[in-house]
């Protein structure tokens, strides 16, 4: 923010535009043209008024109690020229709007009727395959929808017909779950030092194969790997429980409370039945059924199907130390079943109390998993032309300017609110096309970023997106393009904000407290972009922020006297008139001086 203006080159501003004032009335007071009983009258008590408040100020200057004597004056000053000042700033009424700047990323808001056409075809695909349980935000009414993206896209029923039909008729998307084995706590100890040594083994059980007779199901659960006897006595189940892509995490040595930060991508061949099994084991061997996993994965590759446990177990035997018992195997510490078709549309992140194999088994503890459904090999024309990011982000602004069109917000406070049929196709394509959670928040940045430049959205809005930026910045997931995009939309914002900032007296007036409002949260916006790690990493080369603002400021204000110059010179025809427009611009310059003191300052230097 600006430095704030050291208060006594401020006053004794404010004096000198006091005694330039007085010095004019007495001029124009002396004129013939003036004697005039009442403008006389007039002159008299304003030059008696201004030479109070000089000599008030000269006096208090030296006082100790100076700024509070000069701001009782100034007071007063104030009430002469603009009335009750101190009941201005209650104004209720809507701020003036912002200035409109044509600009690059202005243009990027208008795609070609070929980017409308695949668009339209990349909603349609998100809604007919869409997957994952809906929350009362969401509508699942496929019908709907297919109504409400007609209107967004300007579609007619013929054309709209024969793009969903080729959708139809192309091949389906493949579906993938995404994994993330974040860590356990509390689990039991298996080892003599109190502590144990775990890892997790976890993959998918096909649906469709993974039945049980009713009795055994309630007396045991599935699990990847057993004890010799309890394989021989399952011999029957075993080979109907095939489990593909087993993949496992590190061991965690001594610990309770192990942490892995771990990520896997399942493939799932049926969203309604598929489930997803994890293990936890105690690891003791040489070799354990963690490395027979490993290599069979690094044999049959990540994705080999119909990998049966009792393979697993088998080359565990097969590889380890001669003489491997059963007495020293890994010991189980928990399990989970968690079926495919119980995740949200959004993903789940959550913590899972782990669950014993069997009636005898005793497990304690909870292990936090983060789950989303994600589709793979896309089938659309602009899937094979661009990235998901940018797939988003033109999906995002195309809806966004409808819902804007649709409502007619007040620009000021409009926070980029949509209908639950918006909400619904956003929600699905984004968890569709895998986008991370930081990539989520560059998209909604760079999509409202750029609609605030033509709508004006609220400002407080905006900040919320930068510090969600800010919270979930990951820089390995940016490619060089999309730092690029994201380094422009930075620059963009600052620009259009330090633009607001020249014509401060026109669109945040210190009468308007909406306004002024807004120009606070507009200053808190630019300080958050100047200070945050993603604008310094992206835009390295940037001068400093309250450089920035100071330059814009002082050609606003030079601007502005400009421009209060040319119109009083316009209305000069005498001498006596001139002089009279002279006082007028030196009220204007002092009442501005005063108001941007006691309104704006405050602002600037927080």
């Amino acid at each position: 923010m600006l430095p704030c203006r050291r208060p006594d080159t401020g006053l004794t501003a404010m004096s000198t535009l006091l005694e330039i004032k007085s010095s004019m009335l007495r001029q124009v007071q002396n004129r013939q043209s003036f004697h005039h009983k009442t403008t006389v009258a007039t002159a008299s008590d304003s030059a008696q008024e201004i030479s109070e408040m000089t000599s008030a100020v000269r006096k208090d200057t030296e006082d100790d109690d100076f700024f509070e004597r000069l701001k009782r004056v100034l007071k007063k000053e104030s009430r002469l020229h603009s009335g009750q000042f101190e009941g201005v700033l209650n104004s209720s009424t809507p701020p003036p709007p912002e200035t409109v700047r044509q600009s690059h990323a202005m243009e990027e808001m208008k795609p070609t009727k070929e980017e409308v056409e695949m668009l339209y075809e990349e909603a349609l695909y998100t809604v007919v395959y869409r997957s994952g349980v809906v929350s009362s935000e969401h509508t699942a009414n496929e019908d709907k929808l297919f109504e409400y993206l007609q209107k967004v896209f300007g579609v007619s029923v013929n054309e709209h017909e024969v793009i969903l039909q080729r959708i139809r008729e192309a091949k389906g998307p493949g579906y993938a779950l995404k994994v993330t084995v974040v860590e356990a706590k509390n689990l039991l100890a298996k080892d003599s030092n109190g502590f144990s040594d775990p890892y997790c083994m976890l993959g998918i059980l096909i649906g469709q194969q993974y039945t049980k007779e009713p009795e055994e199901k309630k007396e045991r659960k599935f699990s990847f790997r057993r004890k010799k006897e309890k394989m021989e006595k399952w011999s029957s189940v075993k080979d109907a429980l095939p489990a593909k892509y087993i993949q496992v995490t590190k061991v965690k040595n001594n610990t309770l409370n192990p942490v892995w930060n771990e990520n896997f991508l399942f493939e799932i061949d049926n969203t309604s039945m598929d489930q997803l099994h994890l293990d936890i084991w105690d690891h003791d061997d040489d070799v354990s059924v963690a490395e027979a996993c490993k290599k069979l994965n690094e044999v049959s590759g990540f994705k080999g199907m119909g990998r049966y446990f009792k393979q697993i177990v088998k080359s565990a035997r097969a590889n380890g130390t001669a003489g491997a018992s059963e007495d020293n195997a890994d010991d189980f510490l928990g399990c989970l079943n968690i079926s495919v078709n119980g995740i949200p549309v959004g993903g789940l992140d959550k913590w899972f109390k782990l669950e014993p194999r069997s009636s005898s088994s005793r497990v304690q503890g909870d292990c936090h998993l983060i789950l989303k459904l994600v589709i793979t090999q896309r089938d659309t024309l602009l899937c094979k032309r661009t990235s998901s990011l940018i797939m988003h982000e033109m999906l995002l602004r195309q809806l966004l300017q409808y819902e804007h069109r649709q409502r007619e917000p007040d620009y000021y406070n409009w926070k980029g609110e949509v209908s639950k049929f918006a909400f619904t196709v956003i929600s699905h394509h984004r968890t569709q096309t895998d986008l991370s959670p930081f990539q989520n928040a560059v998209v909604q940045w760079q999509t409202c970023s750029k609609l605030h430049q033509k709508w004006n959205m609220d400002y407080s809005y905006l900040l919320e997106l930068l510090k969600h930026i800010e919270e979930q910045w990951d820089p390995a997931v940016l490619q060089r393009e999309q730092e690029e995009n994201l380094a422009e939309s930075f620059n963009s914002f600052a620009e259009h904000c330090l633009l607001q900032l020249r014509k401060l007296r026109e669109i945040f007036p210190v009468a308007n407290s909406i306004a002024i409002g807004r120009l606070e949260f507009l200053l808190r916006c630019l300080s958050q972009i100047y200070s945050m790690q993603p604008f310094q990493s992206v835009c390295p080369f940037h001068n400093e922020l309250h450089v920035e603002i100071a330059t814009a400021l002082k050609k606003g204000t030079l601007e502005w006297y400009e421009e209060m110059q040319i119109k009083e010179r316009l209305k000069r025809k005498s001498e006596t008139e001139h002089l009279h427009s002279l006082i007028k611009l030196v009220d204007a310059v002092h009442r501005d001086l005063q108001m941007s003191q006691s309104v704006y300052n405050k602002l600037f230097v927080r």
